[in-house]
């Protein structure tokens, strides 16, 4: 009788407890999400870096005017930096297997293109566009990568972006 009560109170005790274990890690991920830049911010500061000036440069967000903003060299490979850093941990807590919902944000960080097959599957892709430390015009881009989904979210396969010609 005993084991059993001690079996019970084990089995109420134990669930909660790893629930509250992950949902700092969730909260983390979700801080790290926040702290990316859309892909057309991250494009306009790759301009900026073109351009080696303090021009304006527009960044159009999605339902938002576009705003004019002066982004100096220093400053655009500022935001590159910390958001190459944010993609490299995004990118080692993405599971294939899991939902892409489960990371709360992450879809308002590129445009999910519909990529065909029965399942109607879609891409996401996330990191840094050519034009800063990868300047090459074919190949894989170290800093770039798309995420895979089929249609109920789960994801199925993440993969280095490849360009061709």
């Amino acid at each position: 009788m005993k084991t059993f009560l001690l079996t019970t109170l084990l089995l109420i005790w134990i669930p909660p407890l790893g629930l509250r274990a992950a949902e700092p890690a969730k909260q983390g991920l979700a801080e790290i999400i926040a702290s990316i830049p859309t892909r057309s911010s991250l494009e306009a500061s790759i301009r900026d870096l073109d351009r080696g000036s303090s021009r304006p440069s527009v960044v159009p967000r999605d339902g938002e005017p576009v705003v004019p903003t002066l982004v100096s060299r220093e400053e655009a490979t500022a935001i590159l930096r910390k958001a190459q850093n944010a993609f490299n941990q995004l990118r080692t807590t993405l599971k294939v297997g899991t939902s892409i919902f489960d990371y709360p944000g992450i879809l308002a960080l590129g445009t999910p293109a519909f990529s065909g097959g029965a399942n109607g599957n879609y891409r996401l892709k996330l990191g840094i566009p050519p034009g800063w430390a990868w300047a090459q015009e074919q190949g894989a881009n170290p800093d770039e990568f798309s995420v895979d989904f089929d249609s109920k979210g789960v994801i199925t396969q993440i993969a280095p972006v490849v360009y061709k010609h």
